[in-house]
């Protein structure tokens, strides 16, 4: 499982620490410090944050709970519970806390408190500046390093990141976090065979965990060897058999073999293992992707129906508008814009009064006017997408948060692609999420309309056995992809 997986997890990296305050642990030099006055509290610490590295999210909030409540000015405690929170009412609790106690600890925990706070609020080039300063202050320290690598790989500069994660290994050969992210890095550059070196030195480093075997279980499935892949996710499950991930990636597999109901089988098996809502709404999510990619899109509907009941049972605001957002996504899809655009609206209008930072409710917004650009262009209103899009183009907020600069570059290349303007369109998606094979799809369509079947049948195979993990853009255009390819194969 990759870092980012968790929808804050970009964050996940640990620091070697130096105790201030009383002085309860030793010094390190060159590392970065901490802040606190209890040795209990930096033992939880210290617990917490090695069991963060290994992807044990839940037992690590609990030591970082423990932590903070032993000392209530332990700032780095309350960060690191924001990391690792199980929910979004308490993840902002604790980064609040943290934040506020930002100016009482070493410029070192500074940077590291607001690096945390620009990502969750979306600040991505903030975030890197931050991480950058520490790794200015701390360049001997390899979490230091493994921050600012994990900004960059969250924002898709690869090469970047691999040259960060190497000088963390270099530092410290027996850290294990950035191995597993050098092979996600490797893997997304196609460099397979560095990739599996990289997963394959994290399995030598920590064999008693699940999350190696899982890592090196999702390289396989990106190369297309299913049966080997979900063999090396039965190995994960061997070490731990709670390890939700590795059931959702044996889901992936047999989905790409198609055999869907085998795949919703392993889920629905895999949910007496849940112990947390999170767990419950991830597998429920990779349920109706199942049913998406084989084309039932009511019955992927009626499941995430299901699981807006359950995070609703516990006012996870933030969750639930992202679950109608992926209702809302469905509906487009099928082509029922009024459907799309009902769960859209109830989806901003959580939002709105939610106890939420400023930054992400503008976000939120900014989303809402992109996907009313896609309704107006699934009901052919070229000019009203246009208008939302001129709105949209902040150079502000684009040059800041990557995701959203790649999210409006998309929608022009739907624009130029509806108005049959092909160059255009194959420029603005190109400049657009080329991780999401939905865009390649879209590529691939604009290079058929153009006549350039050579292109065409490039992309379309991209596209089509892209074998992107658990994901419902995939599900959307797997099968038409894979025909529309199949088609040239056909015509050579």
């Amino acid at each position: 499982m990759c870092k980012k997986v968790k929808p804050i997890a970009i964050l996940l990296v640990g620091m070697v620490l130096i105790a201030a305050g009383l002085q309860c642990s030793s010094n390190q030099k060159g590392k970065i410090q901490v802040t606190t006055t209890s040795q209990k509290a930096l033992t939880d610490f210290l617990n917490g944050r090695d069991l963060m590295e290994r992807l044990h999210f839940q037992e690590a909030y609990s030591h970082f709970l423990k932590a903070a409540r032993e000392d209530t000015s332990f700032a780095l405690a309350y960060v690191y519970a924001s990391i690792t929170a199980p929910n979004t009412s308490i993840l902002l609790n604790n980064l609040n806390r943290a934040v506020k106690l930002s100016e009482q600890v070493s410029e070192g925990e500074r940077l590291l408190i607001l690096g945390v706070e620009a990502g969750i609020t979306g600040a991505m080039a903030k975030q890197q500046e931050y991480f950058q300063q520490l790794v200015n202050l701390y360049p001997g320290d390899e979490r230091s390093h493994d921050f600012l690598g994990t900004n960059y790989f969250s924002q898709q500069d690869y090469n970047l990141a691999i040259g960060e994660y190497r000088r963390a290994t270099e530092i410290n050969p027996d850290y294990s976090p950035p191995y597993n992210q050098l092979g996600y890095s490797h893997k997304y550059l196609k460099n397979y065979n560095e990739a599996e070196e990289a997963f394959r030195q994290y399995i030598k480093l920590i064999p008693e965990d699940p999350n190696p075997y899982d890592s090196y279980a999702e390289l396989l499935m990106k190369m297309g060897k299913f049966q080997a892949s979900i063999e090396s996710y039965r190995k994960a499950l061997k070490v731990d058999p709670t390890f939700i991930n590795s059931y959702i990636g044996i889901a992936t597999n047999l989905n790409f073999l198609q055999k869907h109901e085998e795949a919703r089988s392993e889920l629905i098996g895999a949910m007496e293992k849940t112990s947390t809502e999170e767990q419950k709404r991830a597998l429920l999510f990779a349920e109706a992707v199942s049913y998406q990619d084989e084309g039932k899109y009511e019955a992927a509907l009626e499941v995430l129906d299901k699981s807006y009941r359950i995070t609703a049972s516990i006012n996870d605001t933030l969750h639930m508008a992202d679950i109608l957002n992926a209702m809302g996504r469905i509906y487009l899809q099928a082509g029922k814009t009024d459907e799309a655009f009902s769960k859209y609206t109830q989806s901003i209008e959580l939002i709105k009064p939610a106890a939420l930072p400023p930054e992400i409710i503008k976000l939120h917004k900014r989303f809402y006017l992109l996907i009313l650009a896609h309704i107006d262009l699934a009901e052919s209103k070229i000019r009203e997408a246009q208008q939302k899009a001129d709105l949209l183009n902040d150079s502000t907020v684009l040059a800041e948060n990557r995701f959203q600069s790649w999210n409006y570059h998309q929608l022009l290349g739907s624009i130029a692609l509806h108005e049959k303007n092909y160059d255009k369109a194959i420029g603005e998606y190109q400049r657009s999420n080329l991780q999401n094979p939905y865009n390649l799809y879209r590529i691939a369509i604009a290079y058929l309309a153009k006549k350039d079947m050579g292109k065409a049948r490039e992309f379309a195979e991209k596209a089509a056995y892209d074998n992107t993990f658990n994901s419902m853009e995939y599900a959307f255009i797997r099968k038409k992809a894979s025909d529309l390819y199949e088609k040239f194969k056909n015509r050579q």
